[in-house]
């Protein structure tokens, strides 16, 4: 019975050694200014199973904060294969915002993660940023100059 054991327990930390390895790229995002309540563009972030022999199983994602997300994946990746996750950022207050994606999944390095950053403005800020970036443009062509 010990032998039959010690077979067993080989044969399952030999199988945990090859477990799936997943890469994400990039690791994190940033939105800089982005209008209070309205969302901004779309980022991408592409996981990938770089395992050639297993399938990546039991995916589940999530977004944090002002954070959403939407992907192309079910709940499995098949081995060498990828799928894309869009990040929007939509800030409900002003100033600095950060959050994270949470990848759960069967692959030894779960859970995977994406830290995400951005800065809610106002309208009036928003603006106010615009016109300091080109007041420097602005020269004085009086008479009385």
């Amino acid at each position: 019975m010990t032998k039959i054991f010690l077979a067993a327990l080989c044969l399952s930390i030999g199988s945990a050694a090859f477990a799936q390895v997943v890469q994400l790229s990039p690791t994190g995002l940033s939105f800089g200014n982005q209008l209070m309540k309205a969302s901004s563009t779309a980022k991408s972030v592409t996981l990938t199973n770089t395992d050639p022999g297993s399938t990546l199983t039991g995916i589940a994602i999530r977004a944090s904060g002002d954070f959403s997300q939407t992907n192309t994946c079910g709940t499995t990746v098949a081995p060498l294969g990828k799928f894309t996750i869009s990040v929007s950022f939509t800030p409900s207050v002003s100033g600095a915002l950060s959050g994270v994606i949470t990848i759960a999944d069967n692959a030894i390095s779960s859970p995977q993660l994406v830290n995400l950053s951005g800065t809610g403005v106002t309208a009036l800020s928003h603006l106010e940023a615009e016109w300091s970036n080109r007041i420097d443009y602005f020269v004085d062509i009086s008479p009385n100059a």
